[in-house]
């Protein structure tokens, strides 16, 4: 296959459904692949991709993180999304036979980079040869997982109290501004999908009370 330069709006077609992802395009031996984290989506990566012009690299919105979502998501579970992960990487082999693979994750993203390797051990048919991984701030286990635990909590109709919560937690300045670019980037996320939500439901009748209860955030 072709590599273009750069591509904003590629999908793949998956049998859990169609994801979104970024691909910039280069005549490199590897194909970097990078998960985000919660709340994010391939376009946190942009700059990153735009930045390393000879490398080939693919940035992989995750199901229910899409930025310009109609609706909301329902909870995605770890398992699902190892799944999506690793049909999306038979994808990209196909495409690209004689690339060797580099799979990155950061936290969320990280996690499932673990996770796909219990899927490929307990089913070796699905495994793909990895040229390497790179974990970015895991999660080692449910105690580190407090960025998760709160927005689990948070409402559909009114994410600010968690929102407030993660700025206020922050131990110092500099976990304060990386932090308050974090909550930004997932308040602008967050409006976009209510205004979606509440013009799907005026157009369909839904009372608008049915999109204010539960989760807010895959837990």
């Amino acid at each position: 296959m072709a590599v273009s330069p750069f591509n904003e709006d590629s999908r793949a077609k998956l049998p859990a459904g169609t994801v979104s992802y970024l691909e910039h395009g280069a005549k490199s031996e590897t194909l970097v692949v990078l998960l985000h984290g919660l709340g994010l989506d391939a376009h946190d990566y942009r700059t990153l991709l735009e930045s390393h012009p000879e490398q080939h690299a693919v940035a992989l919105t995750l199901q229910g993180f899409e930025p310009d979502r109609e609706t909301y998501a329902r909870p995605v579970g770890l398992q699902v999304h190892a799944e999506t992960v690793s049909d999306f990487l038979e994808y990209l082999h196909k495409e690209y036979p004689v690339k060797e693979i580099v799979l990155v994750g950061f936290s969320l993203g990280a996690d499932l980079i673990l996770r796909l390797a219990e899927l490929w051990d307990v089913e070796p048919d699905r495994s793909l040869r990895l040229h390497g991984a790179m974990l970015l701030d895991p999660n080692i286990n449910h105690s580190t997982m407090s960025i998760s635990r709160l927005f689990a909590t948070a409402r559909r109709d009114n994410p600010l109290p968690a929102l407030k919560q993660l700025v206020f937690d922050a131990p110092n300045m500099y976990w304060f501004n990386v932090i308050a670019d974090y909550a930004s980037r997932l308040a602008a996320k967050t409006s976009v999908m209510r205004r979606n939500c509440l013009r799907t439901c005026s157009s369909t009748g839904i009372p608008t009370a049915m999109t204010r209860s539960g989760p807010a955030w895959p837990r």
